[in-house]
C-alpha cells in the first residue's frame, strides 16, 4: 500500500511510484542495442535473488523529482489479503451457482427413466468430460473455465429440452393428430373416448 500522504509531500503521484516499480519488476523490453554483428534486445528488470519475495520490493529505490533516491518502503508497505480467484458475474451483478438434489430416490427415478438411458449415459459423458475445464486454475484458467462453462450448461439444458420438452410435444402432437383421425375415419359412427 502507498502512502498518499508521503509520496505528496515528496511531490509524487502514485503513478510515479507505479512507474518506477514497474520499471524494476516488469521485464518489458525497452529497446535494441548491437554489439559484434548481433543484435540484442533491452530488457531492464531487477536481478531475479532480489524479487523472490514480497518484502524484496521495499528495498527498490524510488528516485523523487528533487532527485533524490528512497526506499520504497519509505513510502509503502506491504499488506497481505485473500481474494477469490474469480467473481463470477451474470450481466454486471454478481451471482452464485446453487444446486439442488431431487427428492426422488435414487431407484425410482431411474425406474422412470430407463426409456432415457441412451440419452443420459451419452450427456453424462459429455457432461462429465467438461468438469476439468470448468474447474481449471492456472494459467489461462479463465478462457478454460468459461468455454467448460459454457459447454457444460448447454449440454445439460439441451438435455433437459430433450427428455421433457420433445415427449411433451410428440404427445400433444400425436393427440391432435389421432382426435383427426377418428373424426375423419369413412363409414364409422363409434368414436373412442379417453378414460
Amino acid at each position: 500500500m502507498v502512502d498518499r500522504e508521503k509520496i505528496a509531500a515528496l511531490g509524487m503521484t502514485q503513478a510515479d511510484v507505479g512507474a518506477a516499480l514497474s520499471a524494476a519488476l516488469g521485464g518489458n523490453y525497452v529497446n535494441n542495442f548491437s554489439t559484434a554483428g548481433c543484435s540484442y534486445r533491452v530488457i531492464p528488470q531487477v536481478l531475479q535473488v532480489n524479487r523472490l519475495n514480497p518484502e524484496q520490493i521495499l528495498d527498490y529505490y524510488i528516485r523523487t523529482p528533487a532527485g533524490a533516491m528512497i526506499q520504497a518502503r519509505t513510502v509503502a508497505h506491504i499488506e497481505t489479503s485473500t481474494q477469490p480467484e474469480s467473481i463470477n458475474h451474470f450481466q454486471p451483478l454478481n451471482s452464485a451457482t446453487l444446486s439442488g438434489v431431487s427428492a426422488v430416490g435414487q431407484g425410482e427415478l431411474l425406474a422412470k427413466l430407463k426409456r432415457r438411458r441412451p440419452i443420459l449415459m451419452t450427456t453424462a459423458a459429455r457432461v462429465l468430460g467438461v468438469v476439468p475445464l470448468v474447474w481449471a486454475c492456472g494459467a489461462g484458467a479463465a478462457g478454460r473455465h468459461d468455454m467448460g462453462l459454457v459447454i457444460f450448461a448447454g449440454l445439460s439444458i439441451g438435455t433437459l429440452l430433450t427428455l421433457f420438452m420433445v415427449p411433451a410435444m410428440y404427445m400433444f402432437i400425436g393427440e391432435t393428430h389421432h382426435q383427426q383421425t377418428q373424426q375423419t375415419l369413412p363409414g364409422s359412427d363409434l368414436r373412442t373416448t379417453k378414460t
